[in-house]
């Protein structure tokens, strides 16, 4: 199996995983650094992105195409935490790829 077919796979698996617990049709959702794979797909608009990096940015860092990498919505500071830099609310929030990102989750 190729790397783009196992990634595509896997982003299937969560976004049906995620339908199977949530009405996304009525649901506001933000997603964590989804990059070019999120879990629910850009067209998809009652769900926003955050990142630390600009779309413009990880198009550079990892030469991706521009239209496969998210649309920013909050670029984030790693030193703040989220609620001091979102004010807006959302019905669910996922942080896929994130916690191998933190220093000391617990």
């Amino acid at each position: 199996m190729t790397n783009v077919v196992a990634r595509n796979e896997y982003q299937a698996k969560r976004l049906a995983s995620l339908e199977a617990r949530l009405s996304l049709d009525t649901l506001e959702g933000l997603e964590i650094g989804a990059c070019d794979k999120p879990t629910v797909p850009s067209e998809r608009r009652e769900c926003r992105f955050a990142d630390f990096r600009s779309a413009e940015e990880m198009v550079a860092l990892w030469n991706l195409s521009s239209e496969a990498v998210c649309d920013i919505a909050y670029i984030l500071d790693r030193k703040k935490c989220i609620s001091q830099q979102i004010d807006d609310r959302f019905d669910y929030i996922i942080a896929c790829h994130v916690i191998e990102h933190i220093s000391d989750p617990i």
